[in-house]
Order: C-alpha cells, then structure tokens, then sequence
C-alpha cells in the first residue's frame, strides 16, 4: 500500500524536474532563436514607436491634447528600445570571445523574457491607436465637459456634408451663445468654410456668395420663431445655390421652433451645468473668500439660486465678491423671495439673481445706462447711439461738453462689463464688420458693446416697472398708445409697414429723444411739432423726400 501510494507522488516530482531542466535547457538549446526573436521584435516596436510619435507630433502641431497613457507609452517604449539595443549589442560583443556556456545560458533566458515584454508593448500601442492617441481640447470659454461633449457633436455635425441644418437649444442664459461663437472660431480655424456670416441683414451679399460657389456657414442666434431663408438671401435647396454649399447653425430656448418650425436635421441640448461644475465657475469668479468658514453655507446656498445658469452664476458672483457676511445674508434672502417672472424661458430665480446684480450698481448713472442698453434693441450696441441718448436724455450732471460725456460713458461702460451685464465685442470680418466709430477710439475696445439675452429681457422687465420714461416698440400698433411722460421713443419696424398716427406725439411733450428706424414709414407724422423737448432725433434708413 505504502508503495503504491508513492509512485504518484514521485511521478509528478519526476514530471516537474523534468520541465524544469527542458525549460533550462531549452535557454541554451533555442539560444540563437531567442536572439533572434528579440532583434526582431525590436524592431517591431521601434517602427511602432516611429508611428506612434508621427502621430502625437500630428496632434501637437493641431493644437490637440495627446492622452497621458500615449505619452507614458512612449517613455516606456523608448527606454526599453535603449535598453534591448544594448543587450543585443553586449551579446554581439560577448560572442567574440570566447565559449561561455553560463553566459550563453543567461543571455538566451534574458531574450526570451524580453521578447514576450517587447510583444505586449506592441499590443498596447495597436490598442492605443484605434482609440485614437489625442482629442481636440475644450477651447476657451467652454471649460467643463458637459460642454466640451456637445461642443465636439456640433463640430462633427459641420463637418458631416448630410447634415445642412443644425440647432442648439436650452434655458436662456445656459451658455448657447457662448457655445455656438466658440464652434464658430473653431469652424475658421479648421477651414471648414469660405465664409461665416450671423447678420441676416445682408441678404445680398449672402446671395452673391453662394453665386461664386462659396461654402458658407449662417449663424441665427436666439430665433423665437420660424425664419424664411429666402429674406436672409439664402434659396435653400432650391436648384439656383445647391445646399451643398451653405449650412444654417441656429439657437433658441425652444425646441420645436427647430426641431418643428424650421426642420433642422440635428438638434443638441444644452444642459444646466451640474452641482460641481456650477460651483467652480462660481468660486473662480468670486474669489478664494467663499472658502471662509462663515461664508461657505451662504455661498453654497446662493449658487443653487444660480440654477446651473453660467449668465446667473458669473454675474452674482461679481455682484457679491469681497462683500461682508451680512451682505451675503441679504443677498440670499433676497433671492429667496424671488417673485414669478413672465418672461419666457426665465425662471424666477434666474431673474431674482440678475435683479439682484442690478440692485448691487452703485449708482443710479450706472443702472440708467443699463437700463437703456437693455432697450437698445437685440443686437450689438453701439456707444455712439448711447451717447447720443444719454445726451439727449441728460442722464449726467454737470456735463458741459462732448468729451466729458464721451468719457463718462466709457467709465459706466467699464463697471457693467467687469459686472458681466456688458460683453465686449471682438469683432471678426470674417463673420462681420460694422461702422467705425464717430465718437469712440477702436484700439479700446469702446465702439460696440453686447447684453446676453437673458440680461436684456430682465432689463427690459425692470424698466417696465417705470414705463413713462423709456418705450422701445418693435413691430406693434401704436394706435392708442398715451404716454404723456414719456422721455425716450425707440421705434423699429422693419419689416411691416405700420405707420405712425399722425396725431400720435402731439400728448408727448416730454420726449426728449426720439429714434425711428423704419425704412417703410410712408411720411412723418405732423405732430412732432409739438416735441418741444426734443434733443435728439435719430431716423435710420428713412427714404424721405423734399
């Protein structure tokens, strides 16, 4: 029994012995193969090494960002490059000497152990190399991933010659705007069109390209409704201008006016930013106070008000950067008795935090100016026509010329641009170009200013609230409209032609300033001979006759 029991035992000992000595024979054997294999596997990843760098070099001169998995590949594939070609080196050296069975013996283990560490290299570098070896960073302004993700879908959508349409869509204030003028930049720098225009205005010259075959990128931001191509200059599909040669890139807060009134072929939303990211645009903007332990519940707090909304977030920021732990309490309490707000697309919240930034101005100059730049009608806002109404306004005291006022604006100007309640206007000729400025130095940056939408209609809300001094009509009847306090009358109608009761301003002895921009007026009405204050006119494209 006991030696049957045995024999088992000593056979798989007998087993093993053997495999081990096959093994280590097996170095000494498959020697010239081991050295063999080794110089070719090598040689397998120096070509791969060669393609690998071509491609990150590729990616570099892009702009693009290499994965750090890619560049430690590198370094590992380089080191292991030098330290093989030694090794082969040193074992060339050593066999012209003389027989050295111990050395032989270590030198065939050695290769046969990197030979299998050079393969799986090679592996990893064919796998790195399908899921590609960079990415095209997030550009400025775009900053988080939720919108470097939607960023890149708009981007693969330009580039997609099927797709001729595209829309981006979300609350107001979430950042489309912002999002859509870094795919513009993005779309120039790749070459991806001759042209992009966003003022549909120039209705000619947009014909005219798509005459001489140009490809072209439209941008419409902010559309409520649909828009008919062909007043824009753009016969869409039609068999005169292929649509191969123009895509529309649109934004709006509502959906089915892309998706359903104009037919895009792709939509993207773009989301509230998410808790996290919220609260380091927030923390970025105010500053490294929010840290302090009697201000971080606040802080918290307040940024939740923000709703996810960077124009929310950035301008109450601003607004309550370096102020005191009570100042922080009644800006949040404020904000906690947000009234309803019939704006579309604004929630009370949003609106309270905007509300709350005006009510920080520190002056009444300032929040006057806001004011009016909130009423100077959707697009960009020219410092010349601000300082004509301010003027004529007499917003300022005590000034007793042109320069002052000049400079006074310029001054206000400054305070709602580091508020965030301004933009500045880069302009680009490319997409755009606008007048010079009469009054205003270009090198400054002082010609044109932009309001974000969302801004602009909580100004207009607030303004509302006093509606005797300043009145913007838009595409409206006048019929019945007394307003005998009135001081300031904005009146643009392009498209229809409504014309002006001719009695209508013979109850407004107050305005001071008066702006009509309607082309299709027919006549101006008799009874502006009774604007006895009147201090400024302004008449845009007026085809009048003598």
């Amino acid at each position: 029994m006991e030696e049957s029991s045995a024999t088992p035992v000593a056979e798989k000992v007998v087993e093993r012995l053997f495999t081990l000595i096959e093994r280590h024979v097996g170095y000494l054997w498959n020697y010239h193969s081991n050295i063999s294999d080794v110089t070719q596997q090598i040689e397998k990843l120096s070509d791969g090494r060669v393609r690998m760098q071509q491609s990150v070099d590729k990616a570099n001169r892009q702009g693009d960002e290499v994965f750090p998995d890619v560049e430690k590949w590198l370094s590992r594939a380089k080191k292991m490059i030098k330290e093989t070609d030694k090794f082969i080196a040193d074992e060339r050296e050593a066999n012209r000497g003389c027989f050295h069975l111990k050395l032989r013996y270590q030198h065939s283990k050695k290769a046969k152990k990197q030979a299998g560490d050079i393969v799986t290299e090679i592996q990893e570098a064919d796998n790195l190399i399908k899921k590609g070896v960079a990415r095209r960073p997030p550009p400025h302004g775009i900053g988080f991933s939720s919108r470097e993700k939607t960023f890149n879908q708009i981007m693969e959508a330009l580039r997609d010659d099927s797709i001729m349409m595209i829309g981006v869509w979300g609350m107001g204030g979430v950042g489309k705007t912002t999002l859509v003028l870094q795919v513009a930049k993005q779309a120039k720098e790749e070459k991806l069109f001759d042209t992009m225009k966003d003022e549909p205005a120039r209705a000619v010259r947009l014909s005219q390209s798509l005459e001489k075959r140009k490809k072209i990128l439209v941008i419409l931001d902010d559309i409520w409704e649909s828009i008919s191509f062909e007043t824009i200059g753009i016969p869409y599909g039609s068999d005169k201008h292929p649509k191969s040669y123009c895509k529309v890139l649109l934004t709006s807060r509502v959906h089915e006016v892309l998706s359903k009134d104009m037919g895009t072929h792709k939509d993207f939303h773009v989301q509230h930013l998410c808790e996290e990211e919220a609260w380091i645009l927030f923390q970025n903007t105010v500053g490294d106070s929010v840290e302090k332990p009697e201000l971080q519940h606040l802080a918290t707090e307040v940024v939740k008000k923000c709703e996810g909304l960077p124009v929310a977030i950035v301008t109450v920021a601003k607004a309550l950067k370096g102020e005191s732990v009570s100042v922080w309490s009644n800006a949040l309490e404020e904000l906690r008795r947000a009234a309803p707000t019939n704006i579309r697309g604004v929630s009370k919240n949003v609106y309270s935090c905007l509300e709350l930034s005006y009510n920080h101005l520190d002056s009444e100059e300032v929040k006057l100016v806001f004011l009016l730049c909130g009423l100077l009608g959707n697009d960009d806002i020219s410092l010349d026509d601000l300082l004509k109404y301010v003027m004529g306004l007499d917003l300022f005291d005590y000034m007793d010329s042109l320069e002052k006022a000049r400079d006074k604006v310029v001054t206000l100007v400054k305070i709602l641009k580091e508020s965030s309640l301004l933009l500045h206007v880069v302009e680009d000729k490319q997409i755009y170009s606008k007048p010079p400025s009469l009054y205003f130095v270009a090198e400054e940056g002082n010609e044109y200013v932009r309001m974000h939408d969302v801004i602009r209609d909580v100004a207009r809300s607030i303004a509302s609230k006093d509606p005797h001094r300043f009145m913007v009509n838009k595409d409206i009847s006048l019929e019945g409209l007394v307003c005998p306090k009135l001081e300031l009358f904005l009146y643009d109608n392009y498209h229809v032609s409504l014309g002006i009761p001719d009695a209508f301003f013979q109850e407004m002895k107050e305005v001071r300033v008066l702006c009509l921009s309607a082309p299709n007026l027919a006549q101006l009405p008799s009874s502006l001979q009774f604007l006895s204050n009147l201090r400024t006119l302004c008449l845009h494209e007026y085809r009048y006759s003598l």
